[in-house]
């Protein structure tokens, strides 16, 4: 009997399993890449927010329009409207996630 087409056979099913093997990475790599970047884009988005918030907040048209609001309803704020850091923001965004789990 000659081995000759058996080792060719074998020789195929390793390539196939190495092959099925490697493309299992792949698919698992590219899985993680995009959880990754899932991630990095919801980061991006939350800073964003927290930019626009401050920005918002600390701009003097806007801290001019709420100063008539308040006075026209007898709310008399003190004199120095406060400055809101991204830092500050993200401080009290993390104490409401806390809260809201309650």
């Amino acid at each position: 009997m000659d081995k000759r087409p058996l080792i060719g056979v074998s020789l195929c099913a390793v390539v196939l399993l190495v092959l099925g093997s490697l493309s299992n990475v792949v698919g698992y790599q590219t899985v993680q890449r995009s959880q990754q970047n899932l991630i990095k884009e919801r980061i991006n988005q939350r800073e964003l927010l927290f930019q626009t918030i401050v920005d918002i907040a600390n701009n003097k048209e806007i801290q001019r329009i709420i100063l008539k609001s308040q006075m026209s309803r007898g709310i008399f704020p003190p004199s120095e409207i406060p400055v809101i850091t991204k830092n500050q923001l993200r401080q009290m965004y993390l104490l409401g996630l806390m809260l809201s789990k309650f």
